[in-house]
């Protein structure tokens, strides 16, 4: 019945429905659907163009070329009691399409397994040659090769014949990692993981009801979830309530799949120091295709989250070494727990927070400073799924707060153009916790003030730097709750790392008539440069007058060997005009160490580009 509706609906709506039905995969791809949790009969789809239902109709692609899988670590016992690390890389290719990406992994941890616990790892590690052993383990013939050195043990593993495995066809070679650990240490039989509830839309489309999971992740279980007990958190050995705490809630999930960027974000958080990484998994809840059922739930799952903390205080916790992380609707959910627990959590981060349901809400009813001693906030989409104006200690405005670059402006992009500027907010905290950007905001009374160039001191800050987002705030956490709230600007890139080189530029002009226009200014490293346009709105140039501007370049160019610069005024027809600079000087903002440019006495033409090589600027002008 769905089907036939949804086929009438793309007819009546045709050509319009075209373009979010014609689906297209390359040549070394196949495409299987699935309506309603069901493979849809027949061969994969593929190469070309196919049709589809979209809101029945879930892709999952096949990549027919020859890939890797990276093997999560295997513990096994050997035969002298001894446990064993055993890391390894799948190479496989896809020649029938049957859904034999999974079996394939699950397959290549079998034989990993075997051939560790046949080994007698003292005895292993006494050895300084090379020699084979010929193993046969699930009817596949293999010849593995160690090198022994030291505490080491390297084995390389090649698998030639898979053919008939589970009825699917591949092509594998394996590469292994083995590591011989705790010698002289017990070990029991490893524990099943427990994983992120992953539902689909099929559930989505009955509703689910409100059931809570939390999941703890250590430096020893990184990749390996244990559940804890809500009324008895110390019964689980790894739980060390001596340590800080970082739970993770998740938002609003209305296709029930896990998270994307769960597994990294634990992983990464536990990489900051040594505490208690717990998912807070209320998927059975967030997943309903009624959005309001599942704000309504966000109170019940924060009585329940409420209560467990009150727990860990009972057995020994410190709620100062609490840290609360919410994404979306989980922000608002971290919101409702502080409150509960009357502001006495130690930090809470809402990342991008929910903006439906919550635009007129009362400080009670949503995430507000209040509810921790410290609450930082990271807003990527204000203008549609995202919560407007200030709500933390300290805002930052990524790009504004809104319609964040590389982002799809069309709805013909599909899911991305509802989700991209929403969940940019997420990839933004990821980068940060990686180190590999480091994103400065600058506090600012509005946006179009940052990129004025009228806030780039933080005074109020000295002798520490403007505040970066990340996990760390020690260096300005007292400042800012002094200061009350405070809103903080950045701009990005597309793409990773996501961070901009920014230039304070102060031009001094001595031309003889009242310019209006935009500047663009290239910066030169050998043959690499980078480009920024500063279009925003048009500057004005008069007789000595000073104007100072934000440059921002996507690439970081260093040491910069020479300038190039252009004033666009517009007017193409007329005559031009020159343009006299005085100075002109190019201060890197988030490399103080680094000199300030200058260069003096500048004549250029309108529209035309002049090319110059900075020199060391003069401290007394």
């Amino acid at each position: 019945m769905l089907t036939t509706v949804s086929v009438f609906f793309i007819l009546v709506t045709f050509p319009f429905t075209a373009w979010i039905c014609i689906k297209v995969v390359q040549e070394y791809e196949r495409a299987v659907i699935f309506r309603l949790g069901r493979v849809v009969k027949g061969q994969a789809k593929g190469p070309g163009v196919f049709w589809i239902i979209p809101w029945l109709d879930v892709i999952r692609k096949v990549d027919m070329r020859t890939v890797h899988y990276d093997m999560p670590p295997q513990e096994v016992l050997v035969m002298d009691w001894v446990p064993l690390t055993v890391d390894a890389v799948l190479f496989y290719r896809v020649k029938r399409v049957l859904d034999g990406t999974l079996a394939t992994h699950t397959l290549a941890l079998t034989p990993v397994e075997t051939p560790g616990s046949e080994l007698v790892c003292h005895r292993a590690l006494d050895l300084r040659g090379v020699f084979a052993v010929l193993l046969s383990s699930t009817g596949v013939q293999e010849w593995v090769t160690f090198w022994v050195h030291l505490n080491r043990l390297y084995p390389v593993c090649s698998a030639t014949s898979l053919d008939g495995m589970l009825h699917r066809e591949f092509v594998c070679l394996v590469g292994l990692l083995l590591l011989c650990e705790g010698q002289g240490q017990g070990s029991a039989a490893s524990e099943p993981c427990d994983d992120f509830t992953d539902l689909d839309l099929t559930h989505c489309l009955l509703g689910t009801s409100l059931y809570v999971r939390l999941l703890l992740y250590t430096r020893s279980n990184p990749r390996c979830g244990r559940e804890l007990s809500h009324q008895h958190p110390s019964s689980e050995p790894l739980f060390n309530l001596s340590r800080p705490t970082a739970f993770v809630i998740h938002g609003y999930r209305p296709t029930g799949a896990a998270p994307v960027w769960i597994d990294l974000l634990v992983r990464l958080l536990a990489e900051q120091e040594d505490l208690n990484v717990i998912v807070v998994d209320w998927n059975r809840g967030a997943a309903n295709l009624n959005y309001f059922i599942a704000v309504a739930n966000t109170g019940h799952a924060a009585h329940n989250l409420t209560a467990f903390i009150v727990n860990m205080q009972e057995e020994g916790a410190s709620l100062d070494a609490v840290h609360l992380i919410g994404v979306s609707l989980g922000a608002h959910l971290a919101g409702f727990v502080g409150a509960n627990l009357k502001g006495k959590i130690g930090r809470i981060t809402g990342l991008d927070p929910a903006g439906p349901m919550f635009t007129s809400a009362t400080e009670a009813e949503r995430l507000d400073p209040s509810d921790a001693m410290f609450v930082d906030v990271l807003h990527t989409d204000m203008d549609s799924f995202g919560l407007n104006g200030a709500h933390g200690h300290i805002d930052y405005y990524a790009n504004g707060g809104a319609d964040q670059p590389g982002c799809p402006k069309t709805i013909f992009s599909g899911k991305s153009y509802f989700v991209c500027d929403h969940q940019r907010s997420v990839f933004l905290f990821l980068c940060s916790l990686n180190r590999t950007c480091s994103l400065t905001g600058y506090p600012c009374a509005s946006y179009s003030d940052f990129l004025d160039g009228r806030c780039l001191q933080c005074e109020a800050f000295k002798p520490a730097p403007c505040p970066v987002l990340g996990y760390d705030v020690s260096r300005w956490k007292d400042t800012l709750l002094g200061l009350g709230q405070t809103k903080a600007f950045f701009s990005t890139t597309a793409t990773l790392p996501y961070r901009k080189a920014s230039y304070r530029v102060d031009m001094v002009t001595w031309n003889q008539y009242l310019r209006w226009g935009a500047v663009y200014i290239r910066l030169y490293n050998g043959r690499n440069f980078t480009e920024t346009r500063i279009d925003h709105k048009p500057f004005r140039f008069e007789q000595y007058t000073t104007t100072r501007l934000l440059a921002q370049f996507d690439e970081d160019v260093h040491p910069v060997q020479k300038v190039s610069m252009r004033i666009a005024i517009g007017n193409v027809m007329g005559p031009r005009y020159k343009i006299r600079l005085l100075r002109i000087r190019l201060i890197p903002l988030d490399r103080p160490e680094r000199p300030a440019l200058c260069r003096y006495d500048i004549i250029m033409e309108e529209n035309m580009d002049v090319m110059f090589r900075p020199l060391p600027c003069d401290a007394h002008l």
